[in-house]
């Protein structure tokens, strides 16, 4: 028998700049509280080339990482982290072995879903360690930088005449009991027209998760770019042709908790009362060129975004006309990603003699799915236990992250649920509020068990259930108001859930009017969530949005 080498400990010795570098003088608070991370990347992956530690969670391969509660740090203090740290992707520090990259940050401010956005946060340089099997260790960081808050880049805003609208919120923060402000930025129409009697409607965008009304700057130099290179019935003309007729607004959609998808929450408050009754009419009263009517304001909107123009969409008819949206977060919550929180008992996996998991997996209800498609790695069959490991993230057929992985990841970024990550978001925007004040989970994170009573709270929020309980009034909005498109490979399986809503709504209500005057559901043969955006059906969302405003009179004929 050949004798196992132990594995050693490696510590980390981690030391608090006294002065951390930052883009203008800033000396590090004292005394100080907050999370530490240390993140981890094997160097020997090839597929991890070029990433900093600090970017993780990663998921391909998962990485280790590492996290502690620190209180009162002063200039200068030292943490040891070790092996009774928390920790993700390794069982601790003893478990290490080999070449890794290691990165740590300290997030004492928690504003968005981005630590880098937010001012106070401290962070190391990347630096190189070797573990050996054999001998214990010690690896020293240092906290040498420290973030400031992500500004408005003013300049470069005003060159490409994009402006911010940056509002107090009575509502928000009334209800937070803090400043809470609202904030969008404006991409006016090209070639704009001064003349007394041109108006113009609005296209209101809701970013995708981790999206900001930073975003504007980006579409402004889009538009200009399609109206420079556009030709006859191009891709190009298409955009420039509707720059020219709609002011195109970026919302911000951030929080503490991660994107509020504006929704009004027990969590993050009345979000969508607050961009309908605040944020909106100051928008208007700052651009008197903007039509002030429902039918003149247009949503779009991508994966949360998505899910947001859809739930606006439904939720406030009086105050918005018509949406194009695209791979939305869940619109059923018989499939939140792969999971009935209805009715299954985890989050996690699925168990064969569970009513689901027929449908799931190949039964006449709802989407056979082929259990090989899905590539999972805890599949019990035979002998084994009778369950199967759900995912949350796909690539190319192969499974890449589980559900259970995922939310592990956001459990050590912060603990009770405020990681402001894409599950702690949808239990912040969905869910109600636990005794401490933060988002009550839908799951128990270490077993994945799903807690029922919190699960029937989402059915407000559900929208194939707000369909199913009114019928004519949602099944009208959405077979005539909403335009959706989603891939069949969507990468965070979104497609699920559009499938039943589809489903729904083929039974209660039946479409009126001509296909070019009514919305639509449609599914890309094998997009995801990114190449759906190369598809010939959201390629035609400018063209479709002008042919709107020009049947309903917005804008000219051009016939």
């Amino acid at each position: 028998m050949i004798a196992q080498r132990s594995l050693a400990d490696v510590t980390f010795r981690v030391t608090l700049d006294a002065a951390p570098s930052a883009p203008t003088t800033q000396s590090s608070p004292s005394p100080i509280s907050g999370r530490l991370l240390i993140s981890l990347i094997d160097d020997a992956n090839p597929n991890l080339k070029g990433k900093e530690p600090n970017e993780s969670p990663l998921w391909e391969p998962p990485q280790p990482m590492f996290a502690v509660n620190v209180l009162d740090l002063k200039a200068g203090a030292i943490i040891e982290v070790g092996s009774g740290a928390d920790a993700v992707n390794v069982t601790s520090t003893a478990a290490l072995s080999g070449k890794y990259r290691v990165q740590a940050r300290l997030i004492t401010n928690h504003a968005t879903s981005s630590w880098r956005d937010d001012g106070g946060n401290f962070y190391s340089d990347p630096a190189t360690f070797e573990c050996s099997k054999d001998a214990k260790s010690t690896v020293a960081i240092t906290l040498s930088h420290v973030t400031t808050e992500r500004a408005w880049p003013a300049a470069e805003a005003k060159a490409l005449g994009v402006e911010l609208v940056d509002i107090r919120s009575s509502l928000l923060s009334d209800f937070h009991k803090r400043e809470v402000r609202l904030r969008a930025a404006v991409v006016p129409p090209l070639d704009f027209d001064t003349a007394a009697g041109r108006s113009y409607s609005a296209v209101y965008e809701v970013p995708g998760f981790g999206g900001r009304h930073f975003d504007a700057l980006a579409i402004a130099q889009k538009r200009n770019a399609a109206a420079a290179n556009q030709s006859a019935n191009s891709r190009e003309a298409w955009h420039a042709a509707l720059a020219k007729q709609v002011y195109w607004i970026i919302l911000d959609p951030e929080s503490p908790n991660g994107h509020t998808l504006f929704a009004d929450s027990a969590n993050n408050g009345p979000c969508g009362k607050a961009l309908t009754e605040e944020l909106i009419p100051a928008i208007e009263a700052r651009f008197p060129k903007m039509v002030a009517k429902p039918e003149s304001r247009l949503l779009r909107g991508h994966s949360s975004g998505g899910w947001s123009t859809l739930w606006l969409a439904i939720t406030y008819p009086q105050v918005f006309g018509i949406t194009w949206s695209t791979s939305p977060d869940p619109v059923d919550f018989r499939r939140l990603q792969l999971t009935d929180i209805y009715g299954q008992r985890s989050m996690y996996v699925v168990a064969r003699s569970e009513p689901s998991f027929g449908p799931l997996f190949g039964g006449t209800a709802h989407i056979p799915i082929r259990l090989k498609d899905f590539g999972f790695s805890r599949v019990g069959f035979g002998d084994g236990p009778q369950i199967v490991g759900l995912g949350s993230y796909r690539r190319g057929g192969k499974c890449i992250m589980t559900v259970e992985q995922e939310c592990t990841g956001e459990d050590l970024l912060a603990p009770d649920n405020t990681s402001g990550q894409q599950w702690d978001s949808w239990f912040a925007a969905w869910g109600p509020r636990n005794p401490k004040g933060h988002p009550e989970p839908l799951y128990d994170p270490k077993t994945g068990v799903i807690n029922h009573t919190v699960a029937d709270q989402y059915k407000k929020y559900d929208i194939a259930e707000q369909l199913r309980n009114r019928p004519q009034e949602i099944g009208q909005l959405l077979r005539e108001r909403v335009h959706l498109a989603v891939g069949t490979a969507d990468n965070f399986y979104l497609n699920e859930a559009v499938r039943l809503l589809q489903i729904e709504l083929t039974k209660v209500y039946k479409p009126r009017g001509t296909e070019a005057e009514r919305g639509y559901i449609r599914f890309v043969e094998g997009a995801d969530h990114g190449t759906i955006f190369g598809s010939k059906d959201v390629v035609a969302f400018p063209q479709e949005m002008l042919e709107y405003l020009t049947r309903t009179g917005l804008v000219p004929s051009t016939k």
